[in-house]
C-alpha cells in the first residue's frame, strides 16, 4: 500500500473498506492501530499498519458477520499491550492483548456500546481503566481487577437516561478519574484511592462524549455529548480555561487528544476538519480539511512529533508537528 504525500501530509487508506472509528500509535512509534467498522466481507476491523506508509503489518480482528466493529483501540505507552472494544453479536467486549505473543484477555462484557468512551492507560502502563455503567481498574501485569467504581455515586440526575451514559478518563499518574455524563453541567474529579470526589468542574453541557487529561499540564478537556462545544479546565483552580475560546460556540467537535510532549490539544470535527491548538494561549496552530467526512479520532505519536487522524472515509492522515 503506497501512501500519498501532499502539503507535508502523509495520507493512506486503512486495510478495511469501511469507516475508521479509532486510531492509536504503538509505544514503539512504528505502528498505527486502526479500529474499523465491519463490512460483511471478512475484512480487517482491527489492524496494525506502518506509520511510514500504511503497509499492513498484522490483522488482529476480522469481520465474521454483520457484527464485529472495533469502536475503540488504545495502546499502552510503555509496553506491547493494547486494549480495544469490539461488538460481537449483541454484546460489546473490552479486550486486552499482547501484540507480541498474541495472548488476549476478555476484561469486560456489556450489552451497550459505552465502554469505548472510558478507556485509558496510566502513563507507566501499569493500570488500565475501562468504563461503562461502572469504572473498572485493571492491573496490567495479569489483568486482575483492582477496583470497581460506580460513577453515579458522585451525584446524578442522568441515571436512567436512554442516550447519555458516563464517560471518563484516568489521569496519567493513575490517581484521579474525570467523569462526565452522570450529572448535568458537571465533570467530577474523583480520587481513585479514596473513592471520593476531589473537585467538581462546572460547564454548560448535559452529557459528555469524551474526556481527556493533559499529560504534561494540569488541564482536563471534555466534549459535549452532541458535539456542541469543547471545554477545558485548569485543575489547580477548578476554573474554566480560556472560556472565550474553548466553549459551546466551538461546534461540531467529535474527537480530542492532548499532545503527550507539549501543551497542545488536537481536535477532530464532524465536518472533516482537524485542528491543533496551543492550550496555553488558545491559538490555532494548524487546521486542514483533508478527510471527506467525520473525523472519528485523533492521536499523537509518543514523542508528539506526529499528529494522526482517522475518519469516516476510511483514510488516515499524518502531519509532522
Amino acid at each position: 500500500m503506497k501512501a500519498g504525500r501532499d502539503r507535508g501530509l502523509t495520507t493512506f487508506s486503512a486495510p478495511g473498506d469501511r469507516a475508521i472509528y479509532s486510531i492509536a500509535v504503538s509505544a514503539s512509534s512504528n505502528d498505527v492501530l486502526v479500529g474499523q467498522q465491519n463490512d460483511d466481507k471478512n475484512s480487517p476491523t482491527l489492524s496494525a499498519v506502518s506509520i511510514e506508509d500504511g503497509t499492513p503489518r498484522k490483522v488482529v480482528e476480522r469481520t465474521i458477520n454483520y457484527f464485529g466493529t472495533v469502536s475503540k483501540v488504545i495502546a499502552s505507552p510503555s509496553s506491547s499491550t493494547l486494549a480495544y472494544v469490539i461488538q460481537r453479536a449483541s454484546s460489546f467486549e473490552a479486550i486486552a492483548r499482547n501484540s507480541i505473543d498474541e495472548t488476549s484477555v476478555l476484561l469486560k462484557k456489556d450489552a451497550r456500546p459505552f465502554m469505548q468512551s472510558s478507556m485509558s492507560f496510566s502513563s507507566d502502563g501499569k493500570v488500565l481503566m475501562v468504563g461503562g455503567q461502572e469504572l473498572c481498574l485493571f492491573d496490567t501485569r495479569a489483568f486482575g481487577l483492582k477496583k470497581r467504581i460506580n460513577p453515579y455515586n458522585f451525584g446524578s440526575d442522568l441515571r436512567g437516561d436512554s442516550v447519555i451514559t458516563p464517560s471518563a478518563a484516568m489521569s496519567p499518574d493513575g490517581r484521579l478519574a474525570a467523569i462526565g455524563g452522570h450529572r448535568s453541567n458537571v465533570v467530577t474529579i474523583v480520587d481513585l484511592e479514596a473513592e471520593k470526589e476531589a473537585r467538581a468542574l462546572d460547564g454548560p453541557f448535559k452529557g459528555v462524549r469524551q474526556i481527556e487529561f493533559s499529560p504534561i499540564q494540569n488541564y482536563v478537556a471534555a466534549i459535549d455529548f452532541y458535539g456542541r462545544g469543547l471545554f477545558v479546565w485548569d485543575l489547580k483552580t477548578g476554573e474554566r480555561h480560556l472560556p472565550d475560546i474553548f466553549n459551546e460556540v466551538m461546534s461540531s467537535v467529535w474527537s480530542i487528544r492532548f499532545d503527550p510532549a507539549k501543551p497542545r490539544l488536537a481536535v477532530g470535527y464532524l465536518r472533516s476538519f482537524v485542528s491543533l491548538f496551543s492550550v496555553e494561549s488558545g491559538d490555532e496552530l494548524l487546521s486542514d480539511s483533508v478527510h471527506k467526512g467525520r473525523v472519528n479520532d485523533v492521536a499523537f505519536s509518543p514523542s508528539g512529533d506526529k499528529l494522526l487522524s482517522g475518519a469516516e472515509d476510511g483514510s488516515i492522515v499524518i502531519r509532522m508537528t
